[in-house]
């Protein structure tokens, strides 16, 4: 019942897909197989070990169709597509529980403004959610204000914040853009206004974005 909950407890439509492993890193349970016991090797994943460290939490962005994430066969034998917030907890140095949720379920959460356009991106650049992939190649690194991006005569506003992990470290992006060359010529100051908004709208993201966090655990 225990592990239905943490299932079902999730912020969308897809479930998560709970793990749980020995002290030595094998897999024993995987809601996504439950029936099995897998016994696969998590320590193949090079960042395991040192969310294995008594008391340890982490949390980074994974795509599902990593080599090395299919090998552990937490997804089961067909892990969908996409991307995952992958959180892990670790108790006294016994075992490893580990929490798996949808990225996609999660920019949907957080994407609170009509028009505005929102992805989230990992460090090694992939991406979920709408906005254009050759605006997201502009956008490498956190912004602290504003900038406005011209790509084939179209105009957008882009503000990018970095995702952080419980050491404040940062393991993606959270980047929200909105096109305005269209709109320009309605009524003056009209760059400022959409500024303005965005900065309200992003900020509810990153709100959301932690209120999605805090049900890691």
């Amino acid at each position: 019942q225990t592990w239905e909950f943490a299932v079902v407890s999730t912020i969308g439509e897809t479930p998560n897909v709970i793990g749980v492993s020995d002290n030595t890193g094998r897999l024993l349970y995987s809601s996504a197989n439950p029936e099995k016991l897998l016994l696969t090797d998590l320590t193949q994943l090079p960042w395991i070990g040192k969310a294995m460290e008594p008391k340890k939490s982490s949390m980074r962005l994974v795509s599902n169709n990593e080599p090395t994430l299919v090998a552990t066969r937490i997804f089961g034998d067909k892990p969908p597509p996409g991307m995952s917030f992958l959180y892990t907890r670790s108790s006294d140095g016994t075992s490893l529980f580990l929490r798996l949720v949808d990225v996609d379920d999660v920019v949907r959460y957080m994407k609170m403004t009509e028009g505005a356009l929102l992805s989230i991106v990992a460090p090694d650049g992939n991406a979920r959610g709408d906005v254009p992939l050759d605006l997201l190649a502009r956008v490498t690194a956190p912004t602290e204000n504003i900038r406005e991006i011209e790509i084939d005569t179209k105009t957008y506003q882009v503000l990018a914040k970095a995702i952080v992990d419980p050491d404040d470290q940062r393991v993606g992006l959270v980047v929200m853009a909105s096109r305005v060359d269209g709109v320009l010529s309605l009524f003056p100051h009209a760059r400022l206004v959409f500024a303005v908004a965005m900065i309200a709208a992003i900020l509810v993201a990153i709100g959301m974005f932690m209120r999605a966090r805090s049900l890691r655990a």
